[in-house]
């Protein structure tokens, strides 16, 4: 009968300590990983929310049909320190409930701490027109923004719904 045969103790804690080692590593990979995805992820979600009407204005006119040209202006605010690229925006515009057109951007960059605008140019109609003359009407938008933010080796794309509402009141000046 043969003895036991038993692994030296040196050679023992050489191979704990390589697999102790080995897992340190991956669980510092996966948790770089997890931290990078966080913080991109903030990134993009705090930008897409900061999204507002900045000013409407009138680009033109036609007497005939009678439509206006409206130029709205939104802006984009990046509060935090990582840059965010927007692939797109789409946005579905109505006046009451009246379907005013589609403003459609990008790409935009939007750069870490600053702000970029994006506009588009929507023709009233005679029924819209018609709406705005009013005392007071609802100027809705909803779509989307899809974009991205990179954070060391992790980027991360997210659709964002974009839903403005926007009640518009005219002066008596």
């Amino acid at each position: 009968m043969k003895p036991a045969v038993t692994e030296k103790p040196r050679r023992k804690r050489t191979k704990i300590i390589a697999a102790v080692g080995i897992l340190v590593v991956f669980a510092s990979v996966i948790g770089l990983y997890a931290y990078s995805h966080h913080v991109a992820n903030n990134a993009l979600e705090a930008s897409v929310k900061t999204i507002k009407v900045d000013h409407v204005s009138i680009e033109g006119y036609s007497l005939s049909p009678p439509s206006i040209d409206i130029k709205i202006v939104f802006i984009l605010n990046n509060p935090t320190s990582v840059s965010v690229a927007i692939e797109s925006v789409s946005i579905d515009v109505f006046v009451d409930e009246s379907n005013a057109g589609v403003i459609t951007a990008g790409p935009l960059d939007l750069p870490a701490n600053g702000k970029t605008t994006f506009e588009g140019i929507l023709r009233f109609t005679e029924e819209q027109l018609q709406i705005v003359e009013k005392e007071q009407y609802t100027m809705s938008m909803n779509g989307k923004i899809v974009g991205s933010a990179s954070y060391l080796f992790v980027t991360i794309t997210h659709e964002h719904p974009v839903n403005i509402e926007e009640t518009v009141t005219k002066s008596t000046d």
